[in-house]
């Protein structure tokens, strides 16, 4: 295929090119100031815009669509646990609402945008002062969680511990198989078993079962953080740091 002479920007010959040979050019797109604010994630920011893509391309007039995990990793070359991680995020950030339906017998995640939490997030994130704040925002919101878990937990351990056994009280691997709905995170199951092996290797105890709310309860928090401009998950190398902390504080 000769390149074209007229004044067409190089990367508008180029798609035209891959047009040609491919019979589309699909594009993804990151926006540069959302991109920034997602702290150079390229995956979750191209997950964001093409939800927004999507959100009006259903046959739906409400709004709802649906694409199943294999379907997204295709698109967007970005595996189902991101998938998954980025889906809680933008649905604790008011982004987009969820719902497990079936289509063809299988179940399938449908998606809803809601616009308006969106253009509120995009007016209140590009305020310069909070562009600037961001990275600093998340550091605190770390050491903050370290902090409670430290100072506050590790106080209360043996009181919580007490009576938690009993009636009605499993393990967390009987409550994972009873639950695997639960585990909306690939990284909740190890990061709950860091904790239980560092719990028994610190006190040579193995950690009283609870009942199935206390353990939804760990499942839905153990990775969650949360602060005034900030919602999000520790990735499990974090966590397992402050699981450390957590036992060696006083």
């Amino acid at each position: 295929m000769a390149m074209s002479t007229s004044k067409e920007s190089l990367q508008q010959q180029i798609f035209k090119c891959i047009a040609t040979a491919t019979g589309n050019a699909d594009i993804l797109t990151s926006p540069k100031p959302i991109l920034k604010a997602f702290k150079g994630d390229h995956a979750k920011t191209i997950f964001l815009s093409q939800l927004l893509y999507w959100s009006d391309k259903g046959k739906r007039k409400d709004g709802w669509f649906y694409k199943a995990y294999k379907e997204w990793e295709e698109e967007l070359f970005i595996s189902p646990y991101q998938i998954r991680k980025y889906t809680k995020e933008f649905e604790l950030a008011g982004f987009i609402e969820t719902k497990l339906k079936k289509v063809n017998n299988t179940p399938t995640v449908h998606y809803k945008v809601n616009p308006k939490a969106v253009y509120d997030w995009i007016v209140k994130k590009f305020d310069n002062r909070l562009l600037n704040n961001l990275t600093s925002d998340y550091e605190i919101t770390s050491q903050s969680y370290i902090t409670k878990t430290t100072a506050k937990t590790t106080t209360k351990t043996t009181k919580r511990n007490k009576g938690i056994s009993g009636e009605n009280s499993m393990s967390f691997k009987t409550f994972t198989k009873k639950n695997p709905e639960s585990i909306i995170l690939d990284d909740i199951i190890p990061a709950v078993d860091y904790y239980l092996a560092s719990y028994r290797s610190y006190t040579g105890k193995i950690h009283p079962n609870l009942k199935e709310n206390q353990w939804e309860k760990v499942a839905v928090k153990i990775l969650y953080v949360e602060s005034e401009h900030l919602k999000t998950y520790l990735e499990l190398d974090e966590l397992e740091k402050i699981v450390d902390k957590h036992f060696v504080t006083e």
